[in-house]
């Protein structure tokens, strides 16, 4: 028999290691510390970050977190809403203070944690390194547990009470002392009223009361007069407070220095004629102001000239607004109207702001002009949104195969989506997230159409749910997309074994695989996936017997998803634009959900 060198365990180089780590579940990486210094320092590097997917406590006691990650920095203890939250014990909430050991712990999220007990509330905002904390639905949490922060010095920066619901005014004044606090966020608080806002911290940046019931126009004053001294405050968010009135609305022009307002779901809003006095405001939201009317509107948002990101989705009263109007907004880079019946003044939009670099019109309708040229003056568009849209005319695809530089297209539930459709889209070639979603019923692409598809080269994620008459000829197309990371099939009937070996020979650096609804696709062809290494994410149907794990040992994600649970998911809801922008902001790191004008990173 031949002799085998023994392997140097604390010579092999650091890329072999981090290769190693990242094919070994996070509960059992700790193990490895105990090979030697080399791969304990290699291990503390990897593992900074530790998310329980909402499976606390059953999936690590807070004891043993403390114990094997001794480097961790963000740590997300997340419980199910209606699970394990409710089922916390007073013991286990005790547990939190051994978290003082983490000397490098920066950030923990405990959501939905309904039973929170003082005591462990006392041992988080005692850590001297933690800044930030995130108690979303503690509702356990009164007015007596802030009052903590009196006897205890705590140095958070970022403080999260989102429907904490057991909060009053009396409660926040004891916030006061906490001087480097740049964030506060009470949306969904209904017992703050807002009447001691004025005494929070001077060094507060962002401030979010959205669907706080209790606000009325003299909580708004408090805001102004904290702003009086808060020079930092820069973020405002004011959204569905409906008690407070229009004209009290109006005087937060005086805040000349916030910079981000969020003014969503207030029927109440119905004037802006003052609003000219933002000079300095970068992100603007009115979606779903029912009230406002937006031909008086544009004119006086069009004063705002360094507007950044304009937001006014779901908004009625839109007809006759000429897109001329936003000629002298130069710097704008995100404007979002979906649900406007004035679809005609988005599409002319994007040619008048030569900035515009996100431009959601998803779900709009009206008449569009079918003689004009459309995107012939948008060199820098790269995210578009033109989901479930009844009927988009000839000028308009033709137009979105011009954009040279568009990089996100989402198409999907167009109501006239074919064949020639996918062959305008193709030539935009820059495109590297693609969502072609249809209802299968409705869907008219054919083998024709799904051939389209191999001129663009830079694709890296695809959707095509619901594509039931293309064959498993058409999917041959697959073998020209070798650089897809996300792969969304759902739906397409005619998929089978012989396309999944296609997909897995042709693709190597795919990580996530939806095939829920595939119906021709057995347990037993499943198998030809283990060859794609970097496949983390697979969604299957429950339908789909066999033994599964079995076939996909690498498939750390693995999600059975019922039929019917896949036919009531909303996948092209198109009131929130972040689903488009998802992967974009994997690859840009200074994308922001507040501000596509690339400024940080949420």
């Amino acid at each position: 028999m031949q002799w085998v060198p023994s392997v140097e365990w604390a010579t092999l180089p650091g890329n072999v290691i981090d290769n190693v780590l990242v094919h070994i579940p996070v509960a059992q990486t700790a193990m490895l510390r105990l090979i030697c210094k080399h791969w304990r320092r290699h291990v503390d590097q990897s593992i900074r970050t530790l998310v329980t997917n909402g499976r606390y406590p059953y999936m690590m006691p807070v004891s043993v977190i403390s114990q094997r990650f001794p480097m961790i920095s963000n740590l997300d203890l997340s419980c199910q809403a209606w699970g394990y939250g409710l089922s916390l014990t007073p013991a286990s909430c005790d547990q939190l203070s051994s978290l003082e050991k983490l000397h490098h712990l920066r950030s923990v999220k405990l959501t939905n944690w309904s039973t929170l007990t003082l005591r462990g509330f006392k041992a988080m905002i005692g850590m001297k390194c933690l800044v930030e904390l995130d108690v979303t639905n503690c509702v356990s949490i009164t007015d007596n547990y802030l009052r903590c922060f009196r006897s205890i010095q705590s140095n958070l920066r970022i403080l999260i009470l989102n429907g904490c619901g057991r909060l009053t005014d009396n409660g926040l004044t004891h916030l006061s002392v906490l001087r480097n606090l740049t964030e506060l966020r009470l949306a969904r608080v209904l017992g703050v009223a807002g009447e001691t806002l004025w005494q929070l911290s001077p060094s507060l940046e962002c401030l979010d009361v959205s669907f706080c019931e209790n606000l009325t126009d003299s909580s708004v004053k408090s805001i102004i007069q904290c702003s009086s001294y808060c020079l930092s405050l820069s973020t405002l968010n004011l959204s569905g407070c409906q008690n407070v009135k229009s004209t009290t609305l109006a005087s937060l022009s005086s805040l000349s220095h916030v910079t981000r307002l969020k003014l969503n779901y207030l029927s109440q809003l119905t004037e802006m004629e003052q609003w000219s006095r933002f000079t300095d405001l970068h992100v603007l939201d009115v979606s779903y102001a029912s009230g406002l009317n937006m031909q008086e509107a544009i004119p006086v948002i069009a004063q705002m000239t360094q507007l950044r990101s304009l937001r006014m989705n779901g908004c009625r009263r839109t007809q006759g607004i000429e897109s001329k109007r936003l000629v002298g907004l130069k710097h704008l880079r995100c404007l979002e109207i979906s649900q406007w019946s004035n679809i005609q003044f988005g599409l002319e939009a994007a040619d008048v702001l030569p900035n515009l670099e996100v431009l959601n019109l998803a779900e709009c309708y009206g008449p569009i002009n079918n003689a004009k040229q459309y995107f012939k003056n948008c060199p820098r568009l790269k995210i578009l949104g033109l989901s479930k849209i009844a009927y988009l005319p000839q000028s308009v695809l033709s137009g979105v195969g011009r954009l040279r530089s568009l990089e996100v297209l989402n198409l999907s539930g167009l109501g006239n989506m074919s064949n020639r459709t996918i062959q305008e889209v193709a030539k935009a070639r820059s495109l590297k997230y693609l969502d072609l979603s249809q209802s299968g019923m409705f869907c008219k692409v054919t083998n024709t159409g799904a051939q389209y598809l191999q001129s663009l080269k830079k694709l890296k994620s695809l959707k095509i749910s619901g594509w039931t008459e293309v064959t498993p000829n058409g999917f041959s197309v697959f073998r020209s997309l070798s650089h897809l990371t996300s792969l969304d099939v759902s739906s397409c009937t005619k998929i089978t074994n012989k396309v999944l070996r296609v997909i897995a020979d042709a693709m190597p650096e795919l990580t996530e695989l939806n095939l829920v609804n595939c119906f021709q696709v057995e347990c037993s062809g499943l198998g030809v996936l283990r060859k794609m290494s970097e496949l983390e994410t697979l969604k299957l149907s429950l339908l789909v017997k066999g033994d599964i794990n079995s076939q996909l040992p690498n498939v750390r994600n693995l999600q059975l998803v019922s039929p019917l649970d896949a036919i009531c998911e909303d996948r092209h809801h198109p009131t929130n634009f972040q689903h488009v922008l998802e992967f974009y902001s994997r690859e840009e790191d200074s994308m922001t959900t507040d501000a596509p004008s690339l400024q940080n990173r949420t």
